[in-house]
């Protein structure tokens, strides 16, 4: 058979005692309900097939050596008869005369009474062989037991039951331990039934042998005599007894082999299966709870972990109180991103009533559209309000004249900031001026809605020499702007330059 089979069968056969118990358990594991039910009764048959041939094998022995012996007795029962009828022919023996006769009874009740004791002693042997071999289930004396069969039957309704308690309750229980010493004493009964049984054989077989060796003694002193009466008769009788003993000891042990032959075919009881196996209703494995528990468990210990680590490896800033805390330096305001802000007013809450007039798509200027359709910048006004009184009242005594506004990037908003705070002070009645510095991607001009044609970049390099010159207004009343004007290939060098401190100082 292949090894892979063998290997296979053994990952799917589990086979477990029962505790406190001389029960066990089997148990096959299989994608099939029906090959796994089918496996596991098949192997409890096997089992009890093979103990049967293990417990059967001290039988067969006996059987053997009983065919042997009759095998031999054939020969000297066939030999004997026909040396009988062979001296009767030669002497021409009829009838012997009443002292003969009596002579010859009772040789012959010697020889019956020899054959007998041989017989049983033949039979005792054969037993005795049973149980040096230990296997006294086989002896027909215990087989033939009711009171041993009884205690057998008793012992396994016990083993049940105890199993059975011992399931249910702790050791001291009350009919746990009633059961228990019952087993016990069944137990105790039973070996001492079956010592009582192989004591009588052993018993009986040395009084067979000894009743064999005596008989033998007087048949020889019988012989003696009766050989002085006369040879023939005694030659006749010799003959006679010899053909009679050989047949009679042939029908014992033919007799005592058919009984070897019926007990071989009745099944030992000490072993029985108490539940067969059934079809299982339900899967054994995999545990689909467990393991959707499990991982549900791992799972969301996994996500506190991964957040942990994201929480311990980001280092940006995420409120105004780690800018402030970081940075040293006061938080005027939060303005919220333009562009993420939702466009339909039912998707969010507005912390505040709109008391505005309605503003442009872009600045905080007013518009024609109706207010629910620019509800999104109504908090952009707000928090513009906001960073206005929050730079009136930066500094005791007057506000500061000059604000820079500047980002670490582009793209952060730094072009709407300073429009739309340009705006929130001219509302105010301040004369405002915008100057656009950035030299490399001038955007203020656009915001403002002005053109680009002459700017600060033309003043700086003396194109114009007057500052009044390229300053221009826009549609927003007290608001002015400064613009870049043509892009310069050396901006770092104009913002460095002295000349744009003094446009800064005559700005004022």
């Amino acid at each position: 058979m292949n090894s892979r089979l063998i290997d296979t069968y053994n990952g799917m056969l589990n086979i477990e005692p029962v505790k406190r118990s001389r029960l066990v358990k089997i148990a096959i594991n299989s994608p099939s309900p029906v090959l796994a039910t089918q496996i596991a009764n098949a192997h409890a048959d096997a089992y009890i097939q093979q103990g049967f041939k293990l417990r059967t094998q001290a039988s067969e022995e006996a059987r053997k050596f009983l065919e042997s012996k009759l095998a031999e007795l054939r020969d000297r029962v066939e030999k004997s008869e026909k040396s009988l009828n062979d001296f009767r022919r030669d002497k021409g023996i009829i009838s012997l005369d009443d002292k003969e006769n009596i002579v010859v009874d009772r040789l012959a009740d010697l020889n019956r009474r020899l054959t007998e004791a041989e017989a049983d002693r033949i039979g005792f042997e054969a037993q005795a062989r049973l149980i040096k071999s230990r296997q006294y289930d086989s002896l027909p004396a215990v087989i033939g037991n009711g009171l041993i069969q009884s205690l057998r039957g008793q012992i396994v309704q016990l083993e049940a039951e105890h199993a059975k308690l011992s399931e249910q309750y702790l050791p001291g229980y009350p009919r746990l331990a009633q059961v228990k010493a019952q087993l016990e004493e069944s137990r105790a009964r039973l070996g001492q039934q079956i010592k009582n049984v192989v004591e009588g054989i052993n018993s009986g077989y040395l009084a067979a042998a000894g009743k064999e060796r005596e008989l033998k003694a007087q048949m020889d002193k019988q012989k003696s005599a009766t050989f002085a009466l006369k040879d023939a008769s005694v030659e006749y009788s010799i003959l006679a007894r010899e053909a009679n003993t050989n047949k009679s000891l042939y029908d014992s042990v033919l007799e005592r082999f058919k009984q070897i032959n019926i007990m071989a075919g009745i099944p030992p009881a000490n072993v029985s299966i108490l539940d067969r196996a059934e079809i299982p209703r339900q899967p054994s494995k995999p545990n689909k709870r467990l393991n959707l528990m499990l991982g549900a468990l791992l799972g969301l210990m996994g996500g506190l972990g991964l957040a942990l680590i994201l929480e311990h490896l980001n280092n940006t800033l995420s409120t105004p109180e780690e800018v402030e805390r970081y940075l040293g330096l006061p938080n005027l305001v939060v303005v919220p991103d333009f562009f993420s802000l939702p466009k339909n007013a039912s998707k969010w809450k507005i912390p505040f009533s709109a008391r505005s007039a309605p503003f442009d798509s872009k600045l905080c200027v007013p518009s024609k559209s109706p207010v629910t359709a620019n509800l999104r910048f109504t908090l952009i006004t707000e928090a513009y309000r906001k960073l206005r009184t929050s730079i009136l009242y930066s500094r005791p005594g007057e506000p500061p004249k000059t604000i820079l506004f500047t980002s670490s990037t582009a793209g952060e908003g730094k072009t709407i900031s300073v429009a739309n705070s340009a705006i929130m002070f001219a509302q105010l009645g301040y004369n405002c001026l915008v100057i656009d510095a950035d030299l490399r991607r001038p955007s203020c001009h656009r915001a403002l809605r002005v053109s680009n044609d002459r700017g600060l970049t033309d003043f700086l390099v003396g194109q114009e020499a007057a500052l009044a010159n390229v300053i221009k207004p826009t549609p927003i009343a007290n608001l002015s702007v400064l613009n870049c004007g043509a892009v310069a290939p050396n901006p770092t060098e104009l913002i460095a330059s002295k000349k744009i401190s003094r446009s800064v100082s005559i700005s004022y």
